[in-house]
C-alpha cells in the first residue's frame, strides 16, 4: 500500500498546484494540458480576477478565475499562459463506493516551498451527487486540494472542512464535467450559504462606528486565537476590503465554517495580517 500511494503521488504531484486569489489562499489542480484548474468555490469567490498559481518550483504563473457554482462549492481557473502544462485525469466520481481507499494531496495553510505538498489517505465513507464524505484528514486551507483515487485520477475537490473527521466533504468531479462549458464561460450562480455551515468569529463591533472596529472578543474564540484585540480595526476579511460594518458580516456570511483565512487590521496605526481559522457558529 505504502509503495502504491508513493507512486500516485509522483505521478500526481506535478499537476497539484497553490491557488492564490489577493490574500486568499488554497489548493488546485491542473486537468487539461491548456491549464484549466479545478478548486473549490470558496477559494476564489469571484469570478474574472487575477490569480496566482504554483507548481512545485514555487514560481508565480498568472492565471484567471473563471466559473462558480456556489450550489455545490465547485470553481475553475485558467492559467493564461499558452504552454503544454502538467495534468491529470478526471476519473467518474459516481463509481465510487464506501470503504474505496482515496487520497488527498494539497497545500494546507497556504503553499510552501520548504513543506511541499501535504498528502492523507483515508477511505471514502459515502458518495452523493452533490458532496463525497471521507475520513481524509483535512485542515483549514486544504480547501480546493484534489482527492484521487488508487488510480491517481482526480474523482473530487476538498470542499467543507468539518469539526470531526467524518463530516469532511469533497464536491464530485463529476459535476465539474456536467456544469463544464458555464464554468469555462465564467458564470457564477447558485446560493452558498444554504451548503456550507456559517462562520463564528468570535467578535462584537463598535456599533456607533462607521469603520468596523472590534468592541469585544469571545475569550478562546477564533479572534481572539488570531491575535485580534479590542480597538483593533479590521480592514479586510479573507480577501474581501470592508468599508462599514455591514460588509464585514457579509463576508463572514460568505466564508464557511472551519477555514483559515488572511484578516488585515489596523493598531496604533500599524497594519498587521494575521490568520484567523474560523469556528461554527450554530444557525
Amino acid at each position: 500500500m505504502q509503495d502504491h500511494v508513493q507512486e500516485i503521488v509522483r505521478r500526481v504531484s506535478p499537476a497539484v498546484v497553490g491557488v492564490e486569489v489577493g490574500p486568499s489562499q488554497g489548493t488546485g489542480v491542473v486537468v487539461t494540458a491548456d491549464g484549466y484548474v479545478l478548486t473549490a468555490g470558496h477559494v476564489i469567490m469571484r469570478s474574472k480576477r487575477s490569480a496566482i498559481v504554483r507548481f512545485r518550483d514555487g514560481a508565480p504563473v498568472g492565471a484567471r478565475t473563471l466559473g462558480i457554482n456556489r450550489d455545490i462549492d465547485s470553481g475553475l481557473v485558467k492559467i493564461q499562459a499558452e504552454e503544454n502544462w502538467s495534468y491529470v485525469e478526471m476519473g467518474d466520481s459516481a463509481s465510487l463506493k464506501p470503504g474505496q481507499w482515496v487520497v488527498t494531496i494539497g497545500h494546507p495553510g497556504g503553499f510552501q516551498q520548504d513543506r511541499g505538498l501535504v498528502v492523507r489517505l483515508g477511505r471514502v465513507l459515502s458518495v452523493g451527487s452533490t458532496g463525497i464524505r471521507t475520513d481524509c484528514a483535512l485542515v483549514g486551507g486544504d480547501s480546493g486540494g484534489p482527492l484521487f483515487d488508487m488510480q491517481g485520477r482526480v474523482i473530487g475537490i476538498n470542499s467543507r472542512i468539518g469539526d470531526q473527521i467524518v463530516k469532511n466533504i469533497h464536491v464530485p468531479v463529476n459535476t465539474f464535467a456536467e456544469t463544464w462549458d458555464r464554468l469555462a464561460a465564467a458564470q457564477s450562480w447558485g446560493n452558498m450559504s444554504n451548503l456550507v455551515k456559517p462562520a463564528w468569529v468570535g467578535l462584537s463591533l463598535d456599533a456607533a462606528s462607521e469603520q468596523v472596529i472590534v468592541s469585544a472578543v469571545a475569550p478562546g474564540g477564533p479572534a481572539e486565537l488570531a491575535g485580534i484585540q479590542v480597538g483593533d480595526r479590521i480592514d479586510s476579511f479573507n480577501g474581501v476590503d470592508l468599508t462599514n460594518p455591514a460588509s464585514f458580516g457579509e463576508a463572514v456570511g460568505r466564508t464557511p465554517a472551519f477555514e483559515l483565512v488572511p484578516v488585515v487590521i489596523t493598531r496604533d496605526g500599524r497594519q498587521l495580517m494575521l490568520e484567523l481559522e474560523t469556528g461554527e457558529r450554530d444557525r
